[in-house]
């Protein structure tokens, strides 16, 4: 979070099952962060065990973009990145 405050990112990968913390506070943490500084939103990309229709709903409430389902393969996030972070394809960064 303290990292999220000070430098510009173009997108997050969080795991929404973190040792001291669930993934969805963190997200809500970025969220309000990012309102109370009227900063441009970071796309926030979830990776979870537990896909279904509550983490989506939690997911949506917590200001996530997009949920990925572990186990990831490269081609699934290399498409979610490009999605979410245009200039990525445009240049070929991702897996390149």
């Amino acid at each position: 979070i303290d990292r999220f405050s000070t430098r510009s990112f173009a997108a997050i990968l969080l795991d929404l099952h973190l040792p001291d913390v669930d993934g969805f506070t963190v997200a809500k943490q970025m969220r309000a962060r990012e309102d109370a500084t009227h900063s441009q939103a970071t796309p926030i990309i979830a990776v979870t065990a537990e896909a279904g229709p509550e983490q989506a709903l939690r997911s949506l409430d917590a200001g996530i973009d997009c949920v990925l389902a572990k186990p990831i393969n490269l081609q699934g996030l290399q498409e979610t990145l490009h999605l979410w972070i245009p200039e990525c394809h445009a240049a070929g960064a991702i897996g390149a």
